[in-house]
């Protein structure tokens, strides 16, 4: 499913992940953007294992509040948010800009 996500007058389009499909991410993917989908709010952390090129994670919590935001490079191991999240933005764009505590809206 894709899924727009509106933040003021920019519009990205994004893959949306749930269950199983959202512990692959960007992984061996061609994808630009994907949205993984927690079931409930809690630490999301993510891995770069067999993911070859810097991403920019963004998490958010169930009102759709940024809540930490992340540059994530190849193979590195392990990223960890410093507060709960329901959704984790995951894009090539790493020059993206967000804020802390900036809502995003899904269209």
């Amino acid at each position: 499913m894709i899924v727009k996500i509106k933040r003021g007058k920019t519009v990205l389009e994004a893959e949306l992940r749930k269950g199983l499909g959202a512990f692959r991410g960007l992984m061996f993917s061609r994808k630009k953007n994907v949205v993984l989908v927690s079931p409930f709010e809690c630490i999301l952390s993510i891995h770069m294992l067999f993911v070859f090129f810097p991403i920019k994670a963004v998490w958010l919590d169930s009102g759709k509040r940024v809540v930490d935001i992340k540059i994530a490079h190849p193979f590195q191991l392990y990223l960890a948010p410093s507060r709960k999240a329901k959704y984790v933005l995951e894009t090539h764009d790493t020059s993206l800009k967000f804020r802390i505590g900036e809502r995003l809206k899904f269209i």
